[in-house]
């Protein structure tokens, strides 16, 4: 009987604890950017399944769920953190020089400058992506980063 009660109970503590889980706040990075590569994207959650531990199956991405917008490959010319005090987990500034994908969301038509190489001022946008299955912005893999475009930062030549 005492083991089951120590069963149930660690139970219920996984079970509050996962119902009051939310997303891990890590500020913002600003950043200038020099774009090299600019084209629309369009990003579709398949039928693919995989499996829990217990045997089952379910989806990472909501299958025809779709996000469309502008992938750009930039240079970072430079970069600030925006934190707060209470930030448990820190961003590190992109490093001058570093090459990054950035996803915007609108029309690649509206947001591909017509020449480049030229430069942009972008800010990582807030994502929280700890439901399943992924929808929305949740869809773009890992290696890009979600931005919008904003006024060029105050320069940090790290």
């Amino acid at each position: 009987m005492t083991s089951r009660c120590l069963i149930l109970l660690g139970v219920l503590v996984s079970a509050a604890a996962i119902a009051d889980a939310k997303c891990i706040y890590t500020g913002h990075t600003s950043a200038t950017v020099q774009i090299v590569y600019c084209s629309g994207i369009e990003l579709t959650g398949s039928k693919s399944k995989s499996t829990w531990p217990d045997g089952e199956t379910f989806t990472w991405q909501k299958p025809g769920a779709a996000v469309a917008g502008t992938l750009l490959s930039v240079e970072v010319l430079s970069s600030v953190v925006e934190t707060s005090s209470d930030q448990d987990y820190p961003r590190e500034p992109w490093k001058k020089g570093a090459h990054k994908l950035l996803y915007l969301d609108g029309s690649f038509e509206e947001l591909c400058p017509e020449t480049v190489p030229t430069s942009l001022g972008v800010r990582t946008i807030d994502q929280c992506c700890d439901v399943l299955p992924y929808t929305g912005t949740c869809l773009i893999p890992k290696g890009i980063v979600p931005v919008a475009v904003v006024p060029s930062p105050k320069e940090n030549q790290d």
